[in-house]
C-alpha cells in the first residue's frame, strides 16, 4: 500500500499540510479571540489603516519588503495565508467548525 492511500484511509493529512493547518488554526484562534495580544500586534486589517469601504477590509495587510527572510516572519506567513483562504472558510464563528472546515479542504488536495 502506498503512503498516499494510507493517509486518506486512516484521514491523516501528510506532513506539510499538518504543518499548515496547525499555523492556520493558531491565525484563526488569533483572529477570533485576539490572543495573543502580542501576535495580533504584529496583524493590520485595511479597516485599521485606512477609513475606505473596500471590498477586502477583513483582509491583513501585508507590508513592503525587501527581504526573503520578512517573508519568513509570522505577520508575512499569517497575513498572506488568512488573506488566501476562502470566504467560507475564514467567516466561522467557531473553532471547532473551522477546524473541521480546513481539514476537509486539505484532505481533498
Amino acid at each position: 500500500m502506498h503512503v498516499r492511500q494510507a493517509l486518506t484511509r486512516t484521514s491523516w493529512l501528510n506532513m506539510d499540510h499538518r504543518r499548515l493547518y496547525n499555523f492556520i488554526t493558531h491565525i484563526n484562534k488569533l483572529v477570533l479571540t485576539g490572543k495573543p495580544i502580542y501576535l495580533q500586534e504584529k496583524l493590520t486589517r485595511h479597516t485599521q489603516h485606512h477609513q475606505h469601504n473596500t471590498r477586502k477590509k477583513h483582509y491583513f495587510i501585508i507590508l513592503c519588503h525587501t527581504t526573503t527572510t520578512y517573508k519568513k516572519s509570522f505577520a508575512y506567513c499569517a497575513s498572506f495565508l488568512w488573506n488566501d483562504l476562502s470566504e467560507c472558510l475564514k467567516n466561522v464563528d467557531s473553532i471547532e467548525v473551522s477546524k473541521w472546515r480546513y481539514k476537509s479542504t486539505l484532505m481533498t488536495e
